[in-house]
């Protein structure tokens, strides 16, 4: 399953990232890597688990959303200068990891 955050009719958007949730994201960004596709993971760890939060007692109790988000959360390439082919290539590619699953 793919999940991208849709903004709110109220609201305007910049984006400087393009993030998405991915399953299996660790290994889909391997074949896109393999495949020349630069993509990022933002997030790799929730709040609750850096230094700072853990010092303030900010890390009790689960949180699963912020977890599965980190866990699952993939930027991909995006910039002015991409041309429909590439973007293309990154969907193409992206539907071909997912259908060979």
């Amino acid at each position: 399953q793919v999940k991208f955050v849709r903004p709110k009719k109220d609201e305007i958007e910049a984006r400087v990232m393009f993030l998405g949730l991915f399953e299996k994201r660790n290994e889909l960004k391997e074949v896109l890597t393999e495949k020349g596709i630069e993509t990022l993971i933002y997030y790799g760890r929730p709040l609750s688990h850096h230094k700072a939060s853990i010092d303030m007692g900010l890390n009790k109790g689960p949180y699963p959303v912020s977890q599965g988000i980190c866990e699952n959360v993939l930027a991909l390439p995006h910039h002015q200068y991409m041309t429909e082919s590439q973007i293309d290539f990154v969907c193409d590619s992206i539907k071909k990891f997912y259908r060979s699953q």
